[in-house]
């Protein structure tokens, strides 16, 4: 792992290394990294945290990763930092979904 910047250590941010491999134009199926099994009080933490908007924050070759958002048909589309680990349900607001893939 490499050391933090100056910029990195004063907003608190903590780079780890990720255990999954990545490469680029190279076509790959799924690959299962982990399988775990949550208990009631982590899978409600986790639960909170994709309602509160949290996310993935990766860099590939230190480059930020990003999503393309937009708030509909015919608004504009713009860049969010990093990508969500979930979604809520739109028809069921108490019921959030993990993104199991990346």
């Amino acid at each position: 792992m490499r050391q933090q910047t100056l910029g990195e250590f004063l907003a608190g941010t903590k780079l780890q290394s990720s255990p999954y491999k990545i490469s680029g134009m190279v076509d790959t199926t799924c690959e299962k990294l982990c399988q775990i099994q949550l208990n009631k009080g982590q899978a409600s933490n986790l639960q909170r945290r994709i309602h509160q908007g949290y996310r993935n924050n990766w860099e590939l070759g230190d480059m930020p990763s990003a999503v393309i958002m937009s708030d509909g048909e015919g608004s504009p589309r713009r860049f969010g930092g990093g990508f969500p680990i979930g979604f809520v349900d739109p028809l069921d607001e108490e019921t959030a979904y993990v993104f199991n893939h990346v």
